[in-house]
Order: C-alpha cells, then sequence, then structure tokens
C-alpha cells in the first residue's frame, strides 16, 4: 500500500523504515525521519513495503492521510476521488512553489 501525507495544521514527525523481511527484519534498518510542517506546504509519499510512525509536535495538529488501497473491487484507484485529490493538491504545491 502506498500512502501520502498532508500536513493542514501545525506539524508531524513521520519516521520511515523500508522493512527488509516481513517474516524476520532486521534490529538495524535505516529509519528516515520526515517533518511535516502546515506552514510548508509539501505531499510525503511512503511507497509499498515501507512502514511508519506519526507524532503530532504542535498541539491541534491536523494530518491529512490518502491511500492507493481499493475500496472494493471493482473501481480502479486512479479513477477514484482519491487519486483526484492527491493530483489536485500536488498540482497547487507546485503552483505554490512557483509563485513564491
Amino acid at each position: 500500500e502506498t500512502r501520502w501525507f498532508y500536513c493542514t495544521e501545525g506539524v508531524f514527525d513521520i519516521r520511515v523504515v523500508k522493512v527488509d523481511n516481513w517474516e524476520n527484519p532486521s534490529n538495524d534498518l535505516n529509519v528516515e525521519k520526515y517533518i511535516l510542517n502546515s506552514e510548508i506546504p509539501m505531499i510525503l509519499k511512503i511507497p509499498a513495503g515501507y512502514v511508519n510512525g506519526i507524532k503530532a509536535i504542535l498541539k491541534n495538529s491536523k494530518l491529512i492521510s490518502f491511500s492507493n488501497f481499493k475500496l472494493n473491487e471493482n473501481k480502479n484507484v486512479y479513477n477514484s476521488m482519491i487519486y483526484k485529490l492527491i493530483t489536485l493538491i500536488y498540482k497547487l504545491m507546485i503552483v505554490l512553489t512557483l509563485i513564491r
């Protein structure tokens, strides 16, 4: 499952680890750290094969989470509202970056 995260308010600390073996994972896997801040708009994509932990740094922080998980067997995720919304947010982030 691929996931995307976007901070709408506050700040979040997100840690990500690529799992080498789901049956018996190594103890020394690299932990990647990301800070999502509503004042610095960005979308964090966590690909399939990774696990993550999330911690709000500021009180009342808000995070939107998206997934490519199919809601039912008949719908393709690329035609879903979730994918369209992610695409729209991504395009808006590019525009905001160009304006700054």
